[in-house]
């Protein structure tokens, strides 16, 4: 703005010198023709004009630049001192850049902790009731959807597959007492999240009960509908010498 401002002035000012060239030359002009048609000799002296070139108009012409010049850097300079300021009273008022990221993830990471612990209790619940079709809910849909469990033929891939591995598993246990899932860790990135817990089931069979102390991974999508296995994997861990704990699940014993 202040570049504009100078360049107007400086336009002004050729403008003002050209003006008084103009009406120098028209002078001189009408000069020669008055003598010619009177057949006067003319003086050989000059006639008093106003030369565009004397101080009379050169020094008020380069004083105008140099006023608009010193009118421009003055503006520019003030400009500079506000922004200063202002730059300054911001970053006192401001959080750190990296401070507003660090407690934007950690509140992110805060909503994904509690969207999945909320699915995974619906999860567990509809396990322990052996409702087939809500336990599937929480399962994509997509046909590369994997579930695994600890025994050897317990691999599963797509809905129907897993849908079958479920079935069979209601079908041999006479009731569930609970599932109770207790994640020991948990990360996101974008609507990918994935945890490790630990998975403590109660099993009631036609014989017996079994409390099975597992451990359980999971890999989850987010959609429209919310979060979805895309891969889960029971397992159990290696048995220890005078452990009381099942380390092998066979529901049909």
């Amino acid at each position: 703005m202040n570049f504009m401002l100078l360049i107007a002035c400086s336009y002004i000012s050729c403008m003002f010198i050209l003006y008084i060239f103009t009406l120098y030359m028209r002078r001189e002009v009408c000069f020669n023709v008055h003598n010619a048609r009177s057949n006067i000799r003319r003086d050989t002296r000059k006639p008093k004009t106003l030369n565009c070139f004397s101080p009379v108009i050169a020094l008020p012409v380069l004083f105008a630049v140099i006023a608009s010049a010193s009118v421009a850097l003055g503006a520019d300079a003030n400009v500079g001192k506000d922004k200063a300021a202002l730059s300054k009273l911001d970053m006192k008022r401001r959080v750190p850049a990296r401070m507003i990221q660090q407690k934007t993830s950690v509140s992110r990471t805060k909503r994904v902790e509690s969207e999945i612990d909320i699915m995974l209790k619906a999860f567990s619940k509809a396990y322990v009731d052996r409702d087939l079709i809500d336990v599937m809910s929480y399962y994509s849909t997509d046909q590369d959807t994997i579930a695994v469990g600890s025994n050897e033929d317990e691999k599963f891939i797509g809905p129907e597959m897993i849908k079958e591995g479920y079935l069979q598993d209601f079908l041999a246990a006479k009731q569930l007492k609970y599932f109770d899932v207790k994640v020991l860790a948990l990360s996101s990135y974008g609507n990918v999240a994935w945890l490790f817990a630990d998975a403590n089931v109660g099993i009631v069979t036609k014989q017996k009960t079994i409390d099975v102390k597992g451990r359980f991974t999971a890999v989850l999508k987010r959609g429209g509908s919310g979060w979805k296995f895309v891969q889960t994997h029971f397992s159990l861990p290696a048995p220890t010498p005078g452990d009381n704990v099942c380390n092998t699940i066979k529901l049909s014993d």
